[in-house]
């Protein structure tokens, strides 16, 4: 999907892989973009056209920076995200307490199977029930598409406390540092594969 102007677009039934919605080659970033479910995907670009969008479960953004927004409980409905080619792509994950990551049983496993080429995930409309976020560095990996990933979480600290992220070491990976800053609202956590995690308070 390279043109311009808003459109309306049903995949209709599926077949054995899914159906992909390619916005690669786009000439503008996606500015905001809503990931309710497989039935109500909306998709706004930079230049401000808007695509609808039902049926379609793998999506390729474009190679800009790209913002979209998608419910925790919509997770099973599509089969692949990728952030394409920007540097700051992100994920805002919504549900607020009646619909958490907890709720829908969302670990860092579940983003890295949907997700690939994002570098940012924003949790501060979401939350976590007496439960911890376990993500390690072979979940970071994925999320990111590189052996050496770099991944922001964003966090709501009346939701989600910086220590409620537990991190794992995956693959035979081992910690070389998990240092928290409480005054600056910031905990890094480093392997030494050198993936690494910043969790940040906003």
């Amino acid at each position: 999907v390279s043109g311009t102007g808003s459109d309306i677009i049903d995949g209709g039934a599926d077949d054995v892989t899914g159906d992909l919605m390619d916005y690669s080659s786009h000439g503008s970033e996606i500015s905001s973009a809503t990931f309710t479910n497989s039935s109500s995907v909306s998709v706004t670009d930079g230049n401000g056209d808007t695509d609808s969008i039902q049926n379609i479960e793998n999506f390729a953004l474009t190679g800009f920076d790209d913002t979209i927004d998608i419910s925790g409980a919509g997770f099973g409905d599509f089969d692949s995200i990728d952030g394409g080619l920007g540097s700051q792509d992100r994920v805002n994950v919504t549900g607020g307490t009646l619909s958490s990551l907890t709720d829908n049983g969302l670990d860092g496993v579940q983003f890295a199977d949907l997700f690939t080429n994002i570098e940012e995930l924003d949790f501060t409309a979401t939350a976590l029930e007496d439960d911890t976020f376990d993500i390690g560095n072979d979940d970071i990996a994925g999320i990111t598409g590189s052996a050496t990933g770099n991944l922001t979480i964003f966090v709501n600290e009346g939701t989600i406390a910086l220590s409620d992220i537990s991190v794992l070491e995956q693959s035979g990976a081992s910690f070389t540092s998990d240092e928290t800053d409480n005054m600056a609202g910031i905990r890094t956590v480093e392997w030494d594969n050198n993936v690494t995690l910043t969790i940040q308070a906003v």
